[in-house]
């Protein structure tokens, strides 16, 4: 495990609990549903050419990335249709339910140009999407059919797809120290398509970074950029790298560690945790995508000989969850964000997770009505659980062994990211809580850490 230079044992202690990972052998991820969701089936057909600018088996690479795409949304399972029917030919409603079918997707492409046909079985009728422009470059296409597969889901169901999204993480490597007899371990953060797909390095530290998070966007920034946590002077730093200039800059004035910074859902607040105080506490600081951090960072939570960190903002901005070890185990709390002037003394969390030992990293789902989180797990290693506020119940969302860690949700809030132990390595894996089947995302050299949707 790496060893942090941390300045005081709080930090360690907050190091241990919040950042916890292990190696151990990992199976296959089972995740544990609550009920049984019906997958809508979708026939798609091979992608029919019509002196098209493309082999037969770009083609196929093409059909594939959508078929994938369909058959992970958590709405609909994407099946080979057995019949071929040509493409301008009339539908046949009464044998497409005969087989249980609800969609029909059919692709014809014609020269560079995709045009789909979406039929609805129950519903009689034939949708299409037009002016697909394909290129020949993979790299390039997988966008463009990510981008056609979220369409294609806003037709069926009127809801954003999240194919088209982008994902950060970490990559953990080490390489020898010249100027010393040990190894050097180095952490920088890459962005992939949602499917770990079109992966590129985005920072050059040299230096071990962590929790990459996107800022999100506004009406006067549509791409901020992102900010994330380095120890390249030693102690862990928050930094923020604009999109507009592609320039990083450090974002907190504070001296000590600072760590597990998160940006509110519209863009105004930074909430993180620091020992600036001599003991590690909650902070917020008013934000702007292009000016960075406005004004000094205020401190929000303090627990006498406590840790507390990792928070997470609910959609409106108004409260937050976080980690706090200040009753014993670390557990998920909840508060509201006090107004400036609050005494801090006055403040009272409210605990929501209780089942489990050893609970990190909380992530609130962007609809407000779930908190998913890491905690050990009786004599298991650490699962992924979430937290239903209409029921105010938890439940576990994984299974196996392994551990699990930083889960974050996508902006549909039915999709999770999360990293895992596999092996040697640690990968990354995404799953929705309509299948039973986490999908590993990542593979290769390099321990691949924090996950965060775009």
């Amino acid at each position: 495990m790496y060893t942090y230079n941390t300045r005081n044992i709080l930090c360690a202690l907050l190091t241990t609990i919040f950042m916890l990972s292990s190696i151990t052998a990992e199976e296959e991820i089972v995740v544990r549903l609550a009920t049984d969701v019906h997958l809508l089936p979708v026939a798609m057909e091979p992608i029919q050419a019509e002196q098209a600018d493309f082999s037969k088996e770009y083609l196929n690479q093409l059909r594939a990335v959508l078929f994938y795409d369909m058959n992970i949304n958590g709405m609909t399972k994407a099946i080979s249709a057995t019949e071929n029917i040509g493409f301008d030919e009339p539908v046949d409603f009464a044998k497409c339910k005969e087989k249980d079918l609800f969609y029909v997707v059919k692709l014809k492409m014609q020269g560079k140009g995709l045009t789909v046909k979406i039929i609805s079985v129950n519903g009689q009728s034939v949708k299409r999407i037009e002016g697909i422009s394909c290129t020949g470059e993979l790299a390039k296409d997988r966008k463009t059919i990510h981008r056609l597969s979220d369409s294609i889901h806003e037709l069926l169901f009127q809801k954003p797809g999240i194919a088209s999204s982008r994902i950060l993480f970490t990559s953990k490597k080490s390489f020898s120290d010249e100027t010393k007899s040990s190894k050097k371990w180095v952490s920088e953060v890459f962005e992939s398509d949602y499917d770990g797909e079109n992966c590129k390095q985005i920072t050059h530290e040299e230096a071990y970074c962590v929790t990459p998070i996107y800022v999100p966007p506004s009406s006067f920034c549509k791409n901020p950029g992102l900010i994330f946590v380095s120890y390249k002077i030693g102690q862990p730093k928050i930094y923020y790298i604009s999109a507009k200039d592609g320039k990083t800059r450090r974002l907190t004035p504070l001296k000590g560690n600072q760590m597990t910074p998160r940006v509110s859902a519209d863009g105004t607040k930074l909430a993180f945790a620091s020992d600036a105080t001599g003991s590690s506490d909650l902070f917020l600081q008013e934000f702007h995508a292009t000016s960075g951090s406005l004004g000094k960072p205020r401190q929000i939570f303090t627990a006498k000989g406590a840790a507390n960190a990792s928070p997470t903002f609910s959609p409106d901005g108004q409260k937050i969850a976080f980690v706090s070890n200040k009753d014993g185990s670390p557990k998920i709390y909840v508060m509201d964000i006090p107004k400036e002037g609050a005494k801090l003394k006055d403040i009272h969390p409210v605990l929501i997770s209780k089942r489990c030992r050893e609970n990190s990293a909380p992530s609130w789902s962007p609809d407000g009505k779930k908190i998913a989180y890491s905690a050990k797990t009786g004599a298991q290693k650490r699962q992924i659980w979430i937290y239903d506020f209409e029921t105010k119940q938890e439940h576990k969302l994984t299974d196996g062994k392994g551990d699990k860690e930083n889960p974050v949700w996508a902006a549909n809030s039915l999709h999770l990211l999360f990293n895992s132990t596999d092996g040697d390595t640690t990968e990354l894996y995404l799953v929705n809580l309509n299948q039973p089947q986490a999908l590993k995302l990542t593979d290769g050299r390099g321990e691949k850490r924090f996950p965060y949707w775009k």
